[in-house]
């Protein structure tokens, strides 16, 4: 899992720190919960095997939104909705929303887990034990 997590990372010259804090909540345990959804995001990524286009982006936003029923997760899904056109909105619309709403909700709680543990364990291994659905093939 870590040395997949490393590939996508360094493949798209991402930082794992450059997460901004969340500055609109001001309870500290709900900004918390917030910044740590957007740290996992990258993990989610790899778990599910999401492109990082915009159909990707959307279709983890939608796994996102079932996991935790934020409402920026959906907020996003919209967003996406307008920005994409013809056929690349039916295939999110008929493929990734409900591939994302079953594989986000059957997968475990992937908001709790301690990812850091686990980067040495095999990914199809970790798939396996969090109910993880990869994304179909675009």
């Amino acid at each position: 899992f870590g040395g997949a997590y490393f590939r996508f990372m360094r493949q798209r010259d991402f930082q794992a720190d450059e997460r901004p804090p969340v500055r609109t909540l001001s309870d500290p345990d709900l900004a918390y919960v917030a910044l740590r959804v957007r740290q996992v995001h990258d993990f989610w990524h790899v778990l599910f095997n999401c492109h990082t286009d915009v159909v990707g982006e959307a279709a983890l936003k939608v796994v996102e939104f079932a996991q935790t029923a934020m409402p920026m997760t959906g907020l996003a899904v919209l967003a996406a909705e307008l920005r994409l056109e013809g056929p690349r909105r039916q295939l999110l619309n008929r493929v990734y929303v409900p591939w994302g709403v079953r594989a986000g909700g059957k997968s475990a709680d992937l908001v709790t887990l301690y990812y850091e543990r686990e980067f040495g364990r095999p990914l199809d291994e970790l798939r396996a034990l969090w109910r993880i659905e990869c994304a179909p093939a675009s």
